[in-house]
């Protein structure tokens, strides 16, 4: 699912300094929202694991345990 994009001065789990647009990001996850500013930053690269996730389908719901 997209999300507005963010960009931030911290990297979180991730390796270089990139702008996010995905809730299911696990290196957006990792980036507190107080961290997160709004925007795609100045020449930064989109995020490979947000571009990544839009090309992969919507994951099944979770499956409900019995009693």
């Amino acid at each position: 699912m997209r999300i507005k994009p963010f960009h931030s001065p911290l990297r979180g789990i991730g390796l270089a300094t990139v702008w996010h647009d995905h809730a299911r990001c696990p290196i957006a996850q990792s980036i507190a929202p107080a961290d997160q500013l709004p925007g795609k930053g100045l020449n930064l690269p989109r995020c490979p694991y947000c571009a990544m996730l839009d090309r992969w389908p919507t994951p099944p719901p979770p499956v409900e345990e019995g009693p």
